[in-house]
């Protein structure tokens, strides 16, 4: 997975990817 989402992308899974990275961080 690449840490800056395309634009292609739909906002809910950048969201999702985004709360996902959060996670895997913690």
């Amino acid at each position: 997975y690449e840490l800056i989402p395309h634009p292609s992308y739909s906002p809910d899974l950048t969201s999702s990817d985004f709360f996902f990275f959060s996670k895997l961080k913690k």
